[in-house]
């Protein structure tokens, strides 16, 4: 006959088993549920009109870039559509310029040429939405001739081949306004070398408007007898490396005989941005070319932010990386810096024989500064 404590004990067991089991079984249908209501809500999620940011009410998303670890996934790209980004920051004492398309400030001399330049617009957000708008709606009113890209133009790494299915969403669809079916000239980022970077030289021969010829080249354009080079470098390459391109470029521009001469890169030489910033090396290796050869304005991207900056040689500076993604300005900014601000954006510029007008456009259409460039570099 079994014991009367061993029997007590070994119901006791069972009964607590029976209990535990009870709860384990009750928790997983709480999980069940919940990952199947989170898994309804996704296939649900319905994307919102877009506001302007002005009247966007705050939320706990923050759509971030990848240069700050946020993956660019189909997730992502889905939360972004209902998010409205992030608030500009603008240096107080710095005017804004509220006009409305058309009103930018005339340079004297005849309108030559118009083009526009846009930057770091890897990733379809709202922002880079409103900008294709803009931008197309700005090429079209003034009759841009051509489009630049200063790179980064695809998030998080790049294209896989020239078919890739990114080219169709985040560019020949973002960008199917008509005022932006001319030609689109393209230099490389630091996120399209984690791709297949020759496939974006390759999709040049399938596109109408895309071109890159090569990772850096040069193109020539001629307008009502004045001429102007522009200069596409390839700042992340590694073949043939940076060297080999300033050889390349000291000897372009050498023979270059056109009055005007613009530089295009991602990595800036000056800049006030808190990711990247002033490049040292890049001072090094290419202000002494620039000022040599009177090269009038250098363009890159690699900052989130917009920027005008002139340096002691009165060569000028123009940061335009805040298609898709912003960073902040420093306050104080550096010494070369003219005006800069922390919002969306994109830039138009008029060619006029002695001047280059250039306006930065917000991506909700404002005119947020202008300036004028001087061909001979005489600033006063």
């Amino acid at each position: 006959m079994a014991h009367p404590i061993r029997v007590g004990l070994l119901v006791s067991m069972a009964i607590t088993m029976m209990t535990i089991l009870f709860v384990m079984g009750t928790q997983m249908e709480d999980v069940d549920a919940v990952t199947q209501e989170a898994v309804t809500a996704e296939a649900s999620l319905q994307v919102t009109p877009l506001t302007p940011i002005a009247q966007a009410k705050p939320t706990s998303i923050s759509v971030q870039d990848p240069d700050k670890g946020i993956p660019a996934n189909p997730t992502f790209l889905k939360a972004a559509e209902v998010v409205e980004g992030i608030a500009a920051r603008t240096k107080p004492e710095t005017q804004s310029h509220v006009s409305k398309m058309g009103t930018h400030t005339a340079s004297k001399g005849p309108k030559l040429l118009t083009w526009v330049t846009i930057g770091d617009w890897g990733a379809p957000t709202p922002p880079c939405k409103r900008i294709a708008q803009q931008m197309g709606d700005w090429a079209q009113e003034h009759g841009a001739k051509f489009a630049i890209s200063v790179g980064d133009n695809f998030y998080p790494r790049g294209v896989s081949s020239p078919s890739d299915s990114v080219w169709t969403h985040n560019f020949e669809d973002l960008f199917s306004h008509n005022g932006l079916h001319i030609p689109w000239h393209v230099v490389l980022g630091n996120h399209d070398h984690k791709g297949h970077a020759m496939s974006q030289v390759e999709y040049s021969t399938r596109s109408k408007r895309w071109n890159m010829p090569a990772l850096f080249f040069m193109h020539s354009v001629q307008q009502a007898g004045v001429s102007m080079d522009l200069f596409f470098m390839d700042s992340y390459g590694r073949r043939p490396g940076w060297e080999a391109q300033i050889k390349w470029l000291e000897g372009k521009l050498q023979g270059s005989t056109a009055e005007w001469k613009i530089i295009v890169n991602h990595k800036p030489v000056y800049s006030s941005g808190t990711m990247h910033g002033t490049n040292k090396y890049n001072i090094k290796t290419l202000v002494p070319l620039m000022d040599k050869y009177n090269v009038q304005l250098y363009m890159n991207g690699d900052d989130h932010h917009l920027e005008v900056l002139r340096d002691s040689n009165q060569i000028t500076y123009l940061v335009t990386g805040s298609a898709s993604y912003l960073h902040e300005v420093p306050e104080p900014r550096i010494p070369e810096s003219l005006w800069a601000q922390a919002t969306h954006g994109f830039a138009v510029h008029t060619l006029h024989p002695d001047t280059l007008q250039t306006d930065i456009i917000s991506h909700e259409g404002a005119v947020l500064h202008s300036i004028s460039i001087l061909r001979n570099r005489t600033y006063t």
